[in-house]
């Protein structure tokens, strides 16, 4: 699912949108559901693969929108 917030708050983007720099950021929506957010546990061979190329697609997605 791909939600838009115009409330953006926390995390790593908020510094360029801070900065008047567009920023994204693409999270797994439901922290609380990954037992191993900000855990030490939280290694590669945790995360979801197909959830990643999600991610990916979508980011690309959205690159090429930029580009055109």
């Amino acid at each position: 699912m791909i939600e838009h917030s115009s409330n953006p708050f926390g995390s790593d983007h908020m510094s360029f949108l801070n900065q008047q720099v567009p920023a994204a950021l693409m999270i797994n929506a439901d922290d609380e559901a990954y037992p191993d957010y900000h855990k030490s546990s939280d290694t590669i061979d945790n995360v979801d693969t197909g959830y990643v190329a999600l991610i990916a697609k979508a980011s690309l997605g959205g690159l090429i929108r930029l580009a055109h």
